[in-house]
């Protein structure tokens, strides 16, 4: 199922957001590895296209724990 995103016009390349969660199994950044506690985590949007058949995407990528 797909649904129209009208928000992906408005996220840039580069845009960063903060995920709060609590983390049921092991996460992993940098070599540090967190579960069975609530954490904060830092991510950045990328763009990506596919060139086959012209279909975009945001994909959103984790850069650092926030403690």
């Amino acid at each position: 199922m797909r649904k129209h995103c009208p928000n992906k016009e408005r996220i840039k390349d580069g845009t960063e957001r903060i995920i709060e969660r609590f983390l049921w199994f092991p996460k992993r950044i940098n070599e540090e590895c967190r579960w069975l506690e609530k954490a904060k985590w830092v991510e950045s949007s990328q763009r990506m296209w596919d060139i086959t058949c012209g279909h975009e995407w945001i994909e959103w990528r984790v850069i650092k724990w926030l403690n």
